[in-house]
């Protein structure tokens, strides 16, 4: 009945905002999606603990993946996950690859320019992630080379850490952190820049081999889901249905079963 219910207003939030933007009806991508019936959804395959495939069926599992489950469980909706490297995200999305982007998708102001944002739903900062015997003796990452995911503002964060001249930090960008994170166990990197949300899920399946530097490079990003600069009103169905979810608090039991804090916004 609760389904039902909510579908229902729905429709009655569409219909209301058609008439108030009906010069941008012909290309919501909603009115496309209701017919078929599927949520079309790029993610990064390899982004813990947000979204990521399970390694025993290769489904996708992860924060963003129970929380885009119970949208589309309140919409009567399917999902069709698809894979995309995190640096094409943004492109596959205008190409009309998929209808949205959800995966722990951060809020930047050039990001701005060629995608429209939700409202956020949770937020994270950038913190250093080092082995284990390393943090222990090392306060900084001045003069080391340093891994980052292409894709990401991990590079810019660390771009922001003050060095002296001899001592700067040398960035080398891989396709996923699972790469940065085998060129650390080699030696190759000393350290890595992730989300911290990341940093804690991976360090807690890796018990006494990583450590995290307890402060937090930048302020907290706001993380959303992208859409395609037109589909306002898909991007207002999507904010009431996880408005109503938070209000639930089965966003909050969702936060707490991947990462054991509640990292709504």
């Amino acid at each position: 009945m609760k389904k039902h219910l909510f579908i229902y207003m729905a429709i009655i939030f569409l219909v209301i905002n058609m008439i108030a933007s009906n010069s941008h009806a012909k290309s919501n991508s909603w009115n496309k999606i209701l017919p078929t019936g599927i949520l079309r959804i790029g993610f990064d395959s390899s982004y813990y603990p947000m979204t990521f495939y399970n390694q025993q069926n290769n489904q996708p599992v992860g924060i963003d993946v129970d929380l885009a489950n119970l949208v589309a469980k309140k919409l009567d909706l399917k999902i069709k996950w698809i894979a995309q490297k995190r640096k094409n995200l943004i492109q596959g999305l205008i190409n009309k690859r998929y209808d949205m982007i959800w995966s722990g998708f951060s809020i930047t102001a050039n990001r701005q320019k060629q995608v429209l944002f939700s409202q956020p739903y949770y937020s994270n900062s950038k913190r250093i992630l080092v082995k284990f015997e390393t943090g222990k003796k090392r306060k900084n990452i001045c003069g080391l080379k340093v891994g980052v995911q292409s894709g990401t503002t991990s590079q810019d964060v660390g771009k922001t850490i003050p060095c002296g001249s001899h001592k700067q930090i040398t960035f080398l960008k891989y396709p996923n952190n699972q790469q940065a994170f085998q060129d650390l166990n080699k030696n190759n990197i000393q350290a890595i820049i992730l989300d911290t949300s990341y940093g804690l899920y991976y360090s807690a399946q890796h018990i006494r081999k990583y450590r995290m530097f307890s402060q937090p490079l930048n302020k907290k990003e706001d993380k959303a889901i992208a859409f395609r600069l037109q589909d306002s009103h898909l991007k207002n169905i999507i904010d009431m249905a996880i408005k109503n979810i938070i209000q639930d608090h089965d966003f909050s039991n969702i936060s707490q079963k991947w990462t054991h804090n509640n990292i709504i916004y």
